[in-house]
């Protein structure tokens, strides 16, 4: 890879960053296609800082957005992609200039892509069945009765209820506060965590390095493999550590696993195919 001065500058907005395996990764397939770019970490204390950071950034041809700026990145986008509407956040902005230097940024949300396709694989192991529409049913064909628990409010929580919905499952999200969410913690009853298909962490709870953490979950009502088919699984969006202790204590219970380093290779490949205008929306 022939880094310089001229090379394009992709990078991950958010705080704290420390746990990133972004950098990694992308400048890694840039060195392997012989890209001239760079991928950086920019961490910013508060979401008013998000705009100074683009215009500052001589070179800058695209972000991925965290926790926990998701959602109020929104309000300096120029355009958004109907799936970031549709699930109000955004992970990934593409960065352009007219020709008279004008900034002209552009939303989406590829975690939802990354999500979809992560869950796919683990829903297909416990006993779902795919179909031609891209939803799942059971054996008998039923389509998922009892909704899914998304533990979590936040951005990612919010485009997982998305992809949960592309899926043919309904979903619930759960919070710590009663003006947020569906349901809080203290909602659950062991009959809804016991019919939950899957339960999804989507809160920074056990993350790295805070790692001795888990969302205040009702572990002791999953079902695990009992009762009736298809097996409860649980998935995290978490991908440091794997691991997490929400994956280990719901794998004790029986539960199928899954963290999120799948999906954070899958967005991360969605998000360069936006960046690159595969998918770009036209701007108004």
């Amino acid at each position: 890879m022939n880094i310089s001065d001229k090379s394009d500058i992709y990078g991950l907005a958010g705080h704290p960053l420390g746990h990133s395996f972004s950098p990694a990764y992308f400048n890694r397939m840039f060195a392997e296609k012989d890209i001239a770019a760079r991928y950086e970490l920019f961490d910013i204390p508060s979401a008013e800082d998000f705009l100074p950071l683009v215009q500052s950034t001589e070179r800058l041809k695209g972000l991925n957005v965290t926790i926990p700026y998701k959602e109020s990145v929104i309000s300096y986008l120029d355009a958004m992609t109907d799936r970031a509407r549709m699930a109000g956040a955004v992970n990934c902005v593409a960065v352009r200039r007219d020709a008279d230097g004008k900034l002209r940024l552009t939303g989406d949300n590829t975690d939802i892509e990354g999500c979809r396709e992560s869950l796919r694989p683990l829903l297909l192991d416990c006993g779902w069945i795919a179909t031609p529409d891209g939803t799942l049913h059971d054996k008998e064909g039923n389509a998922p009765r009892y909704p899914a628990l998304i533990l979590g409010t936040g951005g990612g929580a919010k485009g997982v209820a998305v992809a949960m919905a592309e899926l043919g499952f309904k979903a619930l999200l759960i919070s710590r506060s009663e003006s947020k969410g569906d349901l809080t913690y203290s909602d659950l009853d062991p009959e809804s965590v016991w019919r939950a298909p899957v339960i999804i962490n989507a809160t920074p709870a056990g993350m790295a390095p805070v790692t001795l953490a888990a969302p205040p979950f009702p572990f002791q009502y999953l079902r695990g493999a009992a009762g009736t088919a298809p097996r409860q699984a649980a998935f995290d969006l978490i991908y440091n550590p794997d691991p997490t202790l929400f994956m280990r204590i719901c794998a004790a219970h029986g539960l199928a696993t899954m963290s999120g380093l799948r999906m954070l290779h899958l967005q991360a490949d969605a998000s360069w195919r936006f960046w690159n205008e595969e998918t770009m929306p036209s701007l108004p």
